[in-house]
């Protein structure tokens, strides 16, 4: 599906309206099939005017009570079979003609929002989860983009002033819309990391809350009081990236190879010289069995590469490159030193 055309309609006489034009962007947004960088480049620009992003959010907030709406009971047989008998008392059986009109104007708005709004990424809670070892791409009603990991949950903190998302554990993906005088931020670990029109990623462990830039520019605020929201930060660049721990001590600024950063939405982490404790959380996210990491070994260093499906199989492989045991137990998965 290529972009609305907003200059003309089906009979080819008048412009959409912004609701058709968001009813069909929903309907893209919902199919199986990626945007194309020139769909994603038309929705960024469509979504850019106030009209539009105001009708693409009543979009999402009425196909989320639909969503809630109960399914009204079937009716009887007899009522389907157009007998009388099995009506309610004054209830009219309308005629053919007013049958197929209804049924006509059902298809047709079917049609046009598109059958593939069943299967939307939409809910109607601002809080989003995934479970151990699951990925799930979440499409925000100001037309921002969120990859989350597994083992992963945001909330959303949004006003008509400010779009926040508090990041609980886990990791995400941002790619943000740009909205002028609404700027978008994510709350982790204390700290506060705002977008200047940006794609980035946020990580959080139990030691630090880790960010990669993977386009455009972050702000980055390590420890964030709340009360001077507009307090400066470290800036970060395409290519950069940082951690902060809970006291808001940040780490060196590094360099960092943007497909690194987001490899993990294809399926794997690469790691130089992180600590154990770190991975371990990591490894964590993706085996649903729980793994007891001795304090002694926590801060031994790992490099490799942490492949996703097959956890349990790193798990077996791990004492060959680090001196630690793997052992199974009834209870879950110990690493300790040798």
């Amino acid at each position: 599906m290529s972009k609305p055309d907003a200059s003309i309609n089906e009979r080819g006489d008048s412009p959409l309206k912004p609701a058709d034009e968001a009813a069909a962007w929903y309907a893209r947004h919902g199919s199986e099939q990626e945007l194309s960088p020139t769909e994603t480049q038309e929705w960024e620009e469509w979504m850019s005017q106030p009209a539009n992003s105001s009708a693409y959010a009543r979009v999402i907030k009425l196909m989320s009570r639909l969503g809630e709406a109960p399914t009204p009971p079937l009716r009887s047989a007899a009522e389907v079979r157009g007998d009388r008998t099995g009506l309610p008392r004054g209830w009219l059986w309308p005629g053919r003609a007013a049958l197929i009109t209804a049924a006509a104007c059902a298809i047709g708005a079917l049609a046009w929002v598109g059958v593939s709004v069943l299967r939307s990424r939409h809910a109607a809670s601002d809080e989003y989860v995934t479970a151990p070892a699951q990925h799930r791409q979440i499409l925000l009603e100001d037309g921002s983009a969120v990859s989350l990991g597994g083992d992963s949950a945001i909330r959303l903190l949004y006003s008509d002033s400010q779009r926040s998302v508090l990041l609980e554990r886990g990791e995400a993906l941002f790619k943000v819309a740009h909205h002028p005088g609404r700027p978008f931020t994510v709350l982790a670990g204390g700290g506060r990391i705002t977008a200047l029109g940006t794609s980035f990623d946020v990580r959080v462990h139990s030691s630090q809350v880790l960010v990669g830039v993977t386009d455009g520019t972050v702000e980055v605020v390590p420890r964030d009081s709340g009360t001077q929201p507009g307090s400066p930060g470290m800036r970060l660049d395409k290519g950069q990236q940082i951690g902060f721990d809970f006291r808001g001590d940040t780490t060196a600024l590094n360099r960092a190879d943007t497909e690194s950063i987001v490899a993990w939405t294809q399926g794997s982490i690469t790691y130089r010289d992180r600590p154990l404790q770190e991975v371990i959380e990591d490894v964590q996210r993706y085996i649903p069995r729980r793994i007891q990491l001795d304090p002694a070994a926590a801060q031994v260093r790992f490099s490799g590469i942490f492949v996703e499906h097959d956890a349990a199989g790193w798990l077996e492989l791990l004492p060959r490159v680090l001196p630690v045991e793997v052992t199974s137990q009834q209870n879950g998965i110990r690493i300790r030193l040798r």
